[in-house]
Order: C-alpha cells, then sequence, then structure tokens
C-alpha cells in the first residue's frame, strides 16, 4: 500500500497543472522582494548610451537596443543581485514583461537567473510564441547548452502585458507563461542573480516583479 501511495504522488506531480505549481510554491515560500517600478528607491542601474537604454519610466523598467544587431551586434547584459534569491533553493521569480516594440530578425528576450559569472539559465520569449530553455556555463568547453524549444503560436500578447512566472521546485524549473506550462526541467545552478540580456533591435518593459523565498521558520 505505501508503494502505490508513493507512486500516486509521483505521478500527480508529473500531472500538475500551472494552477498546482503555483499553490505549492506559494505554500512553501514567502514573499522576499516585490517592485513595482514606481519609483527607484530600489537602485535599478540606469544605462543610457549610443547602444542601450535602460531606464524606470512611467511605472515600467524599459529595456531597450536602439540598433539592429547587424548593423550594431553588441549586448547588453544587465543583472542584478538580489540577498532574498538563492537559485540552489526552492524559489519563484515573476513578473509581468510587455513588447514595446520590436524590428529585428528574431525579437527575443532573454531573462537569466543564477550567477552571470559562472552558471546560469536563460529563458527566451519571442512574438511569435518561440520560446527556448538554455544554460550558459563559463567554465565548460561550449558555454551554451541548448536544453529546450517549443514553439506556441498566439500565447504572447503583442500589445498587452505577459504574465511570466519561473518556478523552481526540488531542482526542478518550471516555466509558466499566460498560466500556461511551458517547460519542465531539471536545472543545478547557485547564485541571487536575475538578469536581461539585449542583443537585438527590441524594446520592452517590465511591471509587478516579486520574488518567493523559501520561508524560514
Amino acid at each position: 500500500m505505501r508503494t502505490r501511495i508513493v507512486v500516486l504522488l509521483f505521478v500527480s506531480f508529473l500531472t500538475f497543472s500551472c494552477v498546482d505549481y503555483v499553490k505549492v510554491i506559494e505554500s512553501k515560500t514567502r514573499v522576499a522582494f516585490i517592485e513595482k517600478f514606481d519609483n527607484d528607491s530600489n537602485k535599478w542601474e540606469q544605462v543610457h548610451n549610443r547602444e542601450f537604454l535602460v531606464e524606470n519610466t512611467n511605472g515600467l523598467l524599459h529595456i531597450e537596443k536602439f540598433k539592429k544587431n547587424r548593423i550594431s551586434n553588441g549586448c547588453l547584459w544587465y543583472r542584478k543581485a538580489f540577498e532574498s534569491l538563492n537559485t540552489r533553493n526552492d524559489f519563484e521569480i515573476s513578473f509581468d514583461a510587455k513588447y514595446i516594440s520590436y524590428d529585428d530578425i528574431y525579437n527575443a528576450l532573454d531573462i537569466q537567473w543564477g550567477n552571470m559569472d559562472s552558471v546560469s539559465y536563460q529563458l527566451t520569449v519571442c512574438p511569435d510564441g518561440d520560446f527556448r530553455f538554455n544554460k550558459f556555463d563559463k567554465f565548460a568547453t561550449s558555454r551554451w547548452t541548448y536544453i529546450s524549444k517549443i514553439v506556441i503560436p498566439g500565447l504572447i500578447k503583442k500589445n498587452d502585458f505577459n504574465r511570466i512566472q519561473i518556478i523552481q521546485l526540488n531542482r526542478k524549473c518550471i516555466i509558466l507563461v499566460n498560466k500556461k506550462i511551458v517547460f519542465k526541467e531539471n536545472v543545478d545552478c547557485e547564485g541571487n542573480q536575475i538578469g536581461f540580456q539585449e542583443c537585438l533591435r527590441v524594446a520592452w518593459g517590465f511591471d509587478n516583479f516579486i520574488i518567493r523565498s523559501p520561508i524560514t521558520r
């Protein structure tokens, strides 16, 4: 009987819905950081040069590259460390993301978490519903490992905010986009950084940025 119960629990975990994952992570974590970008009290680094713009404006964190990649192939590696985050533990990173404009051959939005100086993971989102899940390891022979890719046409709202949730439970990373499960992948990295990579002529804005970390007794 005990073996059967364990098997049933394992099967139910595999068949979790997005609501189930959210309920579990919320039961195991607390809100450790919240940012609505109404002001710059949390000191996000501002960038404004000939290639890139990062500013807190109109209640959003606005990130933009001005030139197409074939004209200027530089990348903005924007990152921020959070004392409340350790990607070795269970956590949730969630935020609203909106495409403001895009005009390149591959209009990617890249979100990273972990340690940008060693090992981190990256979620790539495109307006056409192209999603990619990759790993960066600075010390590996091939620094980038391309783990998974899927295309879900129509999932991304091009003229409105999209809710993105990065949930980690027992070293399993579950990516939810607009309440739909996009990826479930095994992960292993330790860090406290969240970053955005901007290499293409795309502008997008972030709002309602929340980190949930384990409950401390």
